[in-house]
């Protein structure tokens, strides 16, 4: 068990300090020289978990994903509150994660930008099963609590939901993100384009057929 925990941190140490060299660099710049030294090991143990810089490439990115999407199942509707405030709240989850870890964000943002183009299908394959399996879940589960046995409804408002969330903090995010020069200021930004966005599709694309209350 220690020996486990041992390898899990190495392993753990290692990608982290790949997220920063790749979010910090294109691909063909960034280092693994750097990356060992950043992770304070030795490029013989780097090797031994990973066999190439491509793997490491896209193994870090599996990594952020994964654990944004523990984070993001964690999540947890309140029924108190209406559906727009749950849906801003599980944003919120979503970007303090960011906020916390600005070199997993600035990571993200450019591994959607400018992929390595060889890459380019292995990353794509990361995607598919955490927007299914993570966000599509999770915000089904959201609109659970207001319609509940409607999946039909659940799933149409999931859908929506997360195109809002694409939208706004992957695609056009990624480009703000990697223009700006105050993260925090790019957050809050974001936050407010978000609010709008469910704000009109709430109360202007699906108001005429949810009650009132449950905004």
């Amino acid at each position: 068990m220690e020996q486990k925990l041992k390898a899990d941190l190495s392993r753990a140490a290692i990608l982290e300090a790949a997220v920063h060299e790749f979010g910090t660099k294109p691909f063909e710049k960034a280092s693994i020289n750097q990356i060992c030294r950043d992770g304070s090991i030795t490029k013989g143990r780097l090797y031994y978990y990973f066999e190439s810089k491509d793997q490491l490439y896209v193994a870090a990115e599996d990594y952020c994903l994964s654990l944004l999407g523990d984070k993001l199942l964690a999540f947890t509707p309140n029924p108190d509150k209406s559906m727009e405030d749950n849906i801003l709240a599980f944003f919120l989850t979503w970007q303090n994660f960011w906020r916390a870890q600005p070199s997993r964000a600035l990571f993200m943002g450019r591994a959607r930008l400018a992929p390595p183009e060889h890459l380019r299908e292995a990353t794509r394959a990361l995607q598919k099963p955490f927007r299914e399996n993570v966000l599509l879940k999770k915000l089904q589960e959201i609109f659970a609590v207001y319609f509940p046995g409607d999946v039909p409804r659940q799933r149409m408002f999931a859908d929506i939901s997360n195109v809002a969330i694409s939208y706004i903090a992957i695609y056009l995010g990624a480009t703000d993100l990697m223009q700006s020069e105050d993260l925090n200021a790019f957050f809050d930004h974001q936050l407010q384009m978000f609010r709008v966005l469910v704000h009109i599709f709430l109360h202007g694309c699906m108001g005429c057929d949810v009650p009132e209350s449950l905004f």
